[in-house]
């Protein structure tokens, strides 16, 4: 057996999270928790240059919501929220002295879009008045106006070169499944349909050029994500993904000649270059597993930021062959250790065959491994070939691990993502349930100890798991999960509700029936195997309600808690955190519900 690792000295290693990259392409800005709680960093893209802290305790536990650079370099923005209750107000700090001023102070979410070809004002998304929409914040007065007024959730993406437009993805269609591209004007509000493939598409605009020539967008009409451009003279809409896999727009070369973009090919990414001229295609000589790119530096240079299976999210440059390291994985008392490497499967699961990756540590000699089903979040997330602290431990203190890319996933095309529409808890947990009887099958698996365990859409599915398929599973660790979808409904606020519809394909109202077949609350009788539930107080996406109310039936069933169930509050958080303090109470959770099946 490998050494045990210590959760202290993998859970408390230093992450980097939020990278953005200024206009100028010269310096990145980064939230990292090195200092022992998450801080705001600036580094320059120079050789040698090292990460310098601005200002003191201004950020959150967890970058959800991107940073974003003024114009000129000189402010970063950034959200806070009250103990990841995730109601964004806006603050901007001075790079140059960490001076803090707070922009916006409203109820529900903001969100910071792209500044002002001039720098005075900032596009915003904000669910201040129910539904997200576009706003725009004067930086000198602190006004806010309001220029959309969409049923459903609109987002901006860029402002054309003289500041007259901002663009923007939204909807005013019934199907929730569909997004169009916008431009409206800053002044009248006058709202304008640039582009739309089909009623029931996602068309999303990305960004602009620098120089305001171009307006990025991804389109799924064709079956797969692909990117394009807009010519904002002319309106002329080009298409330039090659149609094999989901690619997605990220960012203009400085000179607007080139967009960069990202395939998601199911377990792995790779950077492609597009030469808008040319329409010239060219894969970059990036490494293998996570490669995700922040964007381009003044050089022409790609910065993106790095994982495999065995090694940690790292920042790098990356220019032609040549990969220079940015931001390097701290390992501390790990260097030089070997972690357990994961591997793409495929998986048969109801006439479909499912992509998984596995990791198997050495077997002990006369023994099975027992083994759990890592499910991740979404639906529309998906598995990649990357370093993972929970997969890790896991496999270190004994137990196989499958993470898998059930119906829903992104990276596999729209017809893949779509099949649960309508069908949450369906097809999507039959191909999990897959994944378990797949593990059965291997001849280093112990198939009477296969674990369910994952975190928001991954903490449904263990629920659902666990009562729906109750012969399959050993047990099962639900962290910040669903166990009624009607409830969730009515406690989400509008833009969630959205996504609710999307998935449901309608309201509660309409689909009574749907909501409740979904939920695991109405067979918690069926709960046969210990699980162990884990909730954060402020969660907005899954509320603390969702695992009370499943403890409370548990109960009202003569169910005990200890040997039947643990619920766990895990205090003032949201539904996730980077903060370590907080994070090391869920491992410990983790390593303490993995005793219970370790030899």
């Amino acid at each position: 057996m490998a050494e045990r690792i210590e959760l202290e000295d993998l859970v408390g290693l230093p992450e980097n999270d939020g990278v953005a990259i200024d206009d100028a392409g010269s310096r990145i800005a980064f939230g990292s928790d090195r200092s022992g709680r998450m801080q705001l960093y600036v580094q320059s893209l120079a050789e040698g240059d090292r990460a310098v802290q601005v200002g003191d305790g201004m950020l959150p536990a967890i970058l959800m919501v991107p940073l974003v650079w003024s114009r000129d370099g000189a402010q970063i923005v950034f959200t806070r929220d009250r103990d990841g209750d995730e109601q964004h107000n806006l603050f901007m700090v001075e790079v140059a002295t960490g001076a803090v001023r707070q922009l916006t102070d409203a109820p529900g979410q903001d969100y910071p879009g792209p500044f002002s070809p001039d720098g005075q004002e900032l596009a915003i998304a904000s669910s201040r008045k129910g539904q997200m929409n576009v706003y725009v914040v004067r930086l000198d007065t602190l006004g806010v106006r309001q220029l959309t007024d969409l049923p459903n959730p609109t987002e901006p993406a860029g402002w054309s070169a003289d500041g007259r437009f901002i663009y923007l993805t939204g909807s005013a269609s019934d199907n929730p499944r569909n997004q169009d591209i916008y431009q409206v004007s800053c002044h009248s509000g006058e709202l304008t349909r640039l582009f739309s493939s089909a009623d029931g598409s996602e068309d999303r605009a990305i960004c602009t050029s620098r120089d305001g020539r171009w307006l990025a967008l991804a389109s799924d009409h064709s079956g797969w994500v692909q990117p394009g451009v807009v010519d904002l003279a002319s309106g002329q809409v080009r298409q330039l993904g090659d149609g094999a896999v989901d690619e997605r727009p990220v960012d203009f070369s400085p000179d607007g000649r080139r967009l960069l973009t990202v395939q998601n090919a199911g377990t792995s990414t790779r950077l492609v270059e597009i030469d808008l001229v040319s329409g010239r295609r060219r894969l970059l000589d990036a490494p293998v597993g996570l490669t995700w790119p922040v964007g381009y530096g003044a050089g022409g240079e790609v910065v993106m930021q790095h994982s495999d299976t065995t090694h940690r999210l790292r920042v790098a440059a990356l220019a032609g062959a040549e990969l220079r390291v940015l931001i390097d994985a701290e390992y501390g008392r790990l260097a030089g250790r070997q972690f357990v490497s994961g591997h793409t499967v495929s998986i048969p699961s109801g006439g479909l065959t499912i992509q998984g990756i596995l990791y198997k540590p050495e077997r002990p000699a006369g023994r099975r491994l027992p083994a759990v089903v890592w499910v991740h979040g979404g639906p529309t997330g998906n598995d990649i070939e990357m370093f993972d602290e929970f997969v890790q431990i896991i496999c270190n203190r004994g137990f196989a691990v499958l993470q898998v890319n059930y119906r829903g996933s992104t990276g596999y095309g729209r017809q893949f993502k779509d099949l649960n529409l309508g069908d949450i808890g369906g097809g999507d947990a039959a191909d999990v349930a897959a994944g378990a009887r797949y593990l059965g099958q291997d001849p280093d698996i112990d198939p009477s100890c296969i674990l369910c365990a994952g975190g928001s859409y991954g903490g449904y599915m263990t629920y659902r798991q666990l009562t729906h398929f109750p012969e399959l599973w050993a047990g099962g660790l639900a962290i910040v999960g669903i166990t009624d979808w009607q409830r969730l409904y009515e406690d989400s606020m509008e833009n969630y509700r959205s996504y609710l519809k999307l998935l449901f394909g309608g309201t509660p109202q309409e689909f009574p029936e749907r909501y409740r077949e979904a939920s695991p609350i109405h067979e918690a009788h069926r709960l046969r195997a210990p699980l162990i539930m884990a909730q954060g107080e402020n969660d907005p996406r899954c509320p603390l309600n969702q695992a009370e109310s499943f403890r409370e039936r548990l109960l009202e069933l003569g169910k005990e808690e200890g040997p039947d169930f643990v619920y766990h509050r895990l205090g003032a958080q949201g539904h996730w955190s980077a903060e370590i303090g907080q994070k090391m109470q869920l491992f410990r959770l983790l390593d303490d519900f993995l005793a219970r099946f370790a030899d």
